[in-house]
């Protein structure tokens, strides 16, 4: 199984959706890094690489899923939210995309 397999895998069970992925390849050409972004891959590092950069690249990401766990978690949903706010079709397709 390659990285690309994997990656339809994570995304295909609701349980490992959510988790950030990132490849780490030996693939240097736009094609590759195209296909691993367009499967959901949160970045693409190319071998060689730099181990304290990709230890901030993963912090960096964790951070970020944590921000939008808790997001998710304090905001209502796009349903309830245009509910209360007669009128606002267009904000509420934008706030729903966003998600």
């Amino acid at each position: 199984m390659n990285g690309y397999e994997t990656m339809r895998r994570l995304r295909a069970d609701r349980r490992l959706a959510d988790i950030p992925a990132i490849f780490v390849t030996a693939r240097t050409d736009e094609g590759s890094e195209l296909e691993g972004s367009s499967l959901g891959a949160v970045d693409y590092v190319s071998k060689p690489f730099s181990a304290p950069l990709l230890l901030k690249r993963i912090e960096n990401h964790l951070e970020s899923a944590l921000q939008k766990r808790n997001w998710r978690a304090t905001t209502p949903t796009c349903k309830a939210w245009c509910a209360s706010r007669p009128g606002a079709s267009s904000i509420c397709r934008i706030r729903c995309c966003v998600r």
